[in-house]
C-alpha cells in the first residue's frame, strides 16, 4: 500500500513538474516572439495596413516546437524517475529504518529536488511556487504518520523540505525587515527551534540520516536561527540584551551551546564525519562561529542572572572554541580553508571584530584576566581616534564597555569594583 501510495505521489510531481516546465516554455516562446514583434516594428515603423497588436495565436503557433517541448518533458520525467529510484536505493536499504515512512520520503525528494532548483532563483513563498510547496507538503503530513513519535527523523524532513530553502541563501520570510516586530518571523524561528532541539535531543533508528542530515544540516539551520532570534525581543536591531534578560531565551542560549558543543563532539569520533570535513572546511567553521555566538548569549545570560564565573563551564568552552577558530593548534584554521575566502573573512569580522565578541572579550580580559585568541582589526577606529587624541585600541575598547554598559555595572558589584 505504501509503495503504491509512494507511485501516487511519483506520478502527481511529474504532473505538477511538466505545468511549471509547459508554462515556463510557453512564457518564453510568447516573451520571444513578442520581443521580434516589437523589434521589428522598430526598425520598419508601422506599415499601412499592418495588424496593431498581436493575437495569442500569432504570438505562440509559428514557434511552437512539438517535438522539442515533448522531448524537454521525456527529459525531466527521466531524471525524476532516475532521481527516485536513486533515493529508494540510498534510503530503503537493510541498514535503513522508518521503511514504511521512507516510501513517501523517497517521493517527496524527487520534489523537493525540483523546488530546490526554482528557489535558487526565486523566494520561496513567490505565488507561482506555491503548488509545489503544498504537494510537498501533503506528502510530509502523510509520511510523517509512520515515523516513531519520539525519533529526530521528522525534524530531518521538516528542516530539509521547508526550511533548507531560507537558510541556504540566508533568506527571511517575505516583508520582514530589521527594524520592525515580525510575528511571522516568530512563528519561523518556533519551527527552527523545533528542529534543533529534535535532533539535538531525540535518537535516531536510521543512523545514515543521524549521519547525513542531522550531523551536516545541524550548523547551517543553527546559525540561521542564531542571526535572526533577536525577532524574539521585538525588532532584530539592539536586541542581544534584551534577549539576555528574558529567561527563556537564557535557557535556550544554553541549551544550544551544549547541543552544539556535543554534535561537535558526535564528529570528532565518526571517521565519515572526518573525511567530510577535510573536503568541507565551510561546515566546521560554521560550527564554531555558531557556537561561539551561542556561547557569547549564555555568557551575556549569566552576567544578568549574576552567575557568571570565570571557571563556569561556558567561559572555558568559549576559551577554547575561540582558540580553533582562530588559531589552532595545528594547521590553518576552518575559515581560512574555505573554497570562498569572502565568506571566510566575513565569518571572522561576525566572530571576532563584531560589538558582541568585543564586549566579551573585554569583559574576560578585564573580569578574569584571560587574553583571547584571535586578532582584532582596529582599522576602523583610526580616524576616530586621532581626533580624540586616542590610539584605536583604546577608543575600541571604549566603544566595548559602553556596549556593556549596564553588565560591567553588575560585574563591578560581583567582583567588588
Amino acid at each position: 500500500m505504501h509503495f503504491l501510495a509512494s507511485l501516487f505521489f511519483l506520478l502527481l510531481i511529474m504532473v505538477l513538474t511538466s505545468l511549471y516546465i509547459a508554462a515556463g516554455y510557453f512564457f518564453i516562446l510568447i516573451v520571444g516572439r513578442l520581443g521580434k514583434h516589437i523589434w521589428r516594428k522598430i526598425r520598419k515603423g508601422a506599415k499601412e495596413g499592418a495588424p496593431n497588436s498581436l493575437s495569442l495565436k500569432a504570438l505562440v503557433k509559428p514557434n511552437i516546437r512539438k517535438k522539442a517541448f515533448l522531448s524537454l518533458i521525456a527529459f525531466f520525467i527521466v531524471v525524476h524517475l532516475f532521481v527516485y529510484t536513486s533515493q529508494r536505493s540510498k534510503w530503503m536499504g537493510k541498514d535503513n529504518a522508518n521503511l514504511e515512512a521512507k516510501e513517501y520520503y523517497v517521493a517527496g525528494q524527487v520534489l523537493q529536488g525540483f523546488r530546490t532548483i526554482l528557489t535558487t532563483f526565486i523566494h520561496p513563498e513567490i505565488p507561482i511556487i506555491l503548488p509545489a510547496n503544498r504537494l510537498q507538503k501533503v506528502i510530509y503530513n502523510t509520511g510523517v504518520r509512520y515515523l516513531p513519535k519520539d525519533d529526530g527523523e521528522i525534524a530531518v524532513w521538516q528542516n530539509g523540505w521547508f526550511h533548507y530553502h531560507y537558510h541556504k541563501r540566508g533568506r527571511r520570510p517575505l516583508f520582514v525587515v530589521n527594524w520592525e516586530p515580525s510575528d511571522k518571523m516568530v512563528k519561523m524561528l518556533d519551527k527552527w527551534w523545533f528542529c534543533l532541539e529534535t535532533m539535538a535531543t531525540k535518537p535516531f533508528a536510521d543512523k545514515k540520516m543521524e549521519t547525513e542530515h542531522y550531523y551536516r544540516d545541524y550548523p547551517s539551520l543553527a546559525m540561521s536561527y542564531t542571526l535572526q532570534k533577536g525577532f524574539y525581543a521585538g525588532k532584530l536591531i539592539a536586541s542581544a540584551h534584551k534577549l539576555a534578560q528574558m529567561p527563556v531565551h537564557q535557557k535556550r542560549a544554553q541549551l544550544l551551546s551544549t547541543w552544539l558543543w556535543e554534535l561537535k563532539e558526535k564528529w570528532s569520533s565518526s571517521q565519515e564525519m572526518n573525511n567530510f570535513l577535510e573536503k568541507e572546511p565551510k561546515l566546521e567553521a560554521l560550527m564554531q562561529f555558531v557556537l561561539l555566538s551561542e556561547l557569547e548569549g549564555f555568557i551575556h545570560a549569566e552576567i544578568y542572572r549574576r552567575t557568571l564565573g570565570c571557571e563556569n563551564i561556558s567561559v572555558q568552552r568559549y576559551v577554547r572554541i575561540r582558540h580553533e577558530f582562530a588559531g589552532p593548534d595545528n594547521g590553518l584554521p576552518a575559515y581560512l580553508r574555505m573554497r570562498s575566502q569572502v565568506q571566510g573573512q566575513r565569518l571572522y569580522r561576525m566572530a571576532i571584530n563584531s560589538a558582541g565578541p568585543r564586549s566579551i572579550q573585554y569583559v574576560l580580559k578585564h573580569f578574569c584576566g584571560i587574553q583571547l585568541a584571535g586578532k582584532v582589526d582596529y582599522s576602523y577606529w583610526e580616524s576616530w581616534a586621532k581626533r580624540r587624541n586616542m590610539t584605536a585600541q583604546e577608543l575600541a575598547e571604549d566603544a566595548s564597555k559602553s556596549n556593556f554598559h549596564d553588565e560591567i555595572k553588575i560585574l563591578e558589584e560581583l567582583y567588588n569594583g
